[in-house]
């Protein structure tokens, strides 16, 4: 019974040594891998406490895609965020929402032109946009969080191309 024991462990080494050399790239894995508890990410078993299609990182983009926001437009800040992130091939159908694939991301009834006409008389402010005649900030604008001023020195927004305002310190000369 020992050296039957002995025979399947060996034949279980190879076969998973096969498969191993077969399959090399980590995510392949999942496809044939099932997890007892969790899911299974980048060839391995976790304990993914994230919604359908997403898994959890710990050095995620601050500016995940999206089916509300165009990603030529995005400016974002290379930061770590840790937290569920969707699975590779799928978006976030909105903010905090649920992870979909792109196809499947709801049509936009208007156009931004025609969004455009309904804003208010008054023009949004920089790093704003107008949305259900509200002028609300521009998700595409990139947040800062500046350190306190040199003394003497204070910062003031300067517009970039996209219209969004970023701090620029100026001291008196």
């Amino acid at each position: 019974m020992t050296a039957l024991r002995c025979a399947l462990i060996i034949l279980s080494v190879i076969a998973v040594s096969v498969l191993s050399k077969s399959m090399p790239r980590l995510r392949d894995r999942c496809a044939v891998m099932r997890c007892a508890s969790g899911s299974c990410f980048n060839g391995k078993c976790t304990n993914n406490k994230c919604p359908p299609n997403m898994h959890e990182e710990e050095c995620g983009t601050a500016c995940p895609a999206r089916c509300d926001l165009d990603p030529a437009a995005i400016m974002c800040m290379a930061i770590c965020v840790k937290g569920c992130v969707c699975d590779e091939g799928f978006v976030l159908d909105k903010a905090d929402g649920v992870c979909i694939r792109p196809e499947n991301c709801p049509k936009s009834e208007e156009t931004p032109e025609e969004n455009a006409e309904k804003c208010p008389a008054k023009e949004c402010k920089a790093g704003e946009i107008c949305q259900d005649e509200e002028c609300i900030r521009n998700p595409n604008c990139p947040m800062f969080k500046m350190p306190a001023p040199q003394p003497g020195c204070e910062y003031v927004d300067e517009i970039n191309e996209n219209n969004c305002p970023i701090p620029k310190e100026h001291c008196p000369a």
